[in-house]
C-alpha cells in the first residue's frame, strides 16, 4: 500500500475499505502541502466520502477501484477524510455496470432542489442527473496567478490557478431550478492544458450537445464557502437502445438512505414553482 507521507499523522491508522473513484478535482497550489487534489469516492460502508489532500502527481483514475486506509482530519465537512494509504486494485470497465452504479447514487430530494436540500442537511456531496437539452457549456476568461513553476515540486502539473480559462456548465435540476456550476474536474483542466488554442474541443469531448448521451454530475461544495458548489466530474454514457436487467446489483451498492445520510423517496417535478400532481421523476 502506498503511504502518503507528509500529509497524515502516523500515530493513528484509520479504517480500511474498498472504494470506487467517482471524481477527481483539478490540482491546486497549497502553501502547506504543495500541489494537491481532492477526490470523491464511493464506499459501501460510508457512501460518498471526500479524500483530501492527495498529492497531485499520484495516479488516481476515475472508475478506479482502490483499497484505502482513512482517518478523520480537521475538515468540518463530515464526509471529508484524510487518506493514509491506498492501493489501486482494479477498475470498473463495463458500461452497464457503470450505469447501474450511477443511477443508484442519484440523490432523491423530493420537491426540493438537490443543492438546497443538501445545504439544509449540512452535507457537502450530491450526485444529480440533469436532462439533456437543459445543459449549456461556457468558458470565462480570468487572469492566471503568476506562480513560477519551479516554486513547487512537480512543475509539469498545471494547477487551476495558472489557467486563464474557467469552464462552466448551466443545468436544471429535476425540480426545475437552474444552476451554473464550475467544472472543476481534473480531466477538464487536462484537456484545457493539452488544447490551449482549441478550448471548444473540451465541449466536444464532454458530448454536451450530443442527444445520444446521458449525463450525471458529481457535485461538491467548497470548504470555506459551503453554499458554493462545483462539478467534480461530469459522467456521460451513450444511451442504451435496449434496457438490460441485472439479476444481481453491484456489491458496492448499499441499502436504505445509502449513499447519503438521508434522502427522500423520489425526485418530484415542479411546474411554475408548484408540485406537479400525479407525476414523479423516477430515478
Amino acid at each position: 500500500m502506498h503511504r502518503l507521507t507528509g500529509i497524515t499523522r502516523w500515530g493513528f491508522l484509520g479504517v480500511k475499505m474498498e472504494a470506487i473513484i467517482m471524481g477527481v478535482g483539478a490540482p491546486n497550489d497549497t502553501g502547506k502541502h504543495g500541489k494537491t487534489m481532492c477526490a470523491i469516492v464511493l464506499t459501501r460502508e460510508l457512501g460518498f466520502i471526500r479524500l483530501y489532500p492527495i498529492p497531485a502527481h499520484l495516479l488516481f483514475p476515475v472508475w478506479g477501484v482502490v483499497s484505502i486506509t482513512i482517518e478523520k482530519g480537521n475538515d468540518p465537512r463530515h464526509e471529508t477524510y484524510r487518506i493514509v494509504g491506498y492501493n489501486l486494485i482494479g477498475k470498473v470497465y463495463d458500461p452497464d455496470q457503470k450505469r447501474e452504479i450511477l443511477d443508484s447514487v442519484v440523490i432523491k430530494s423530493g420537491y426540493y432542489d438537490p443543492i438546497k436540500y443538501q445545504n439544509t442537511n449540512r452535507s457537502s456531496i450530491a450526485f444529480v442527473k440533469p436532462s439533456w437539452g437543459d445543459c449549456e457549456f461556457a468558458i470565462s476568461q480570468k487572469i492566471p496567478k503568476n506562480i513560477p513553476e519551479d516554486d513547487f515540486e512537480c512543475g509539469w502539473i498545471v494547477t487551476q490557478g495558472r489557467h486563464w480559462q474557467k469552464p462552466y456548465v448551466s443545468w436544471k435540476s429535476a425540480q426545475g431550478v437552474f444552476h451554473k456550476s464550475h467544472l472543476g474536474g481534473r480531466e477538464i483542466y487536462e484537456c484545457l492544458r493539452r488544447n490551449p488554442e482549441s478550448v471548444w474541443d473540451l465541449m466536444n469531448n464532454l458530448r454536451v450537445n450530443d442527444p445520444s448521451y446521458d449525463f450525471w454530475m458529481l457535485m461538491g461544495n467548497m470548504k470555506d464557502k459551503r453554499n458554493v458548489w462545483l462539478c467534480v466530474h461530469l459522467h456521460r454514457l451513450k444511451k442504451r437502445e435496449a434496457v438490460s436487467v441485472n439479476l444481481f446489483k453491484h456489491s458496492i451498492i448499499g441499502d436504505g438512505n445509502w449513499p447519503y445520510g438521508q434522502q427522500a423517496t423520489t425526485n418530484s417535478r415542479m411546474t411554475d414553482g408548484q408540485p406537479l400532481l400525479f407525476d414523479t421523476y423516477n430515478i
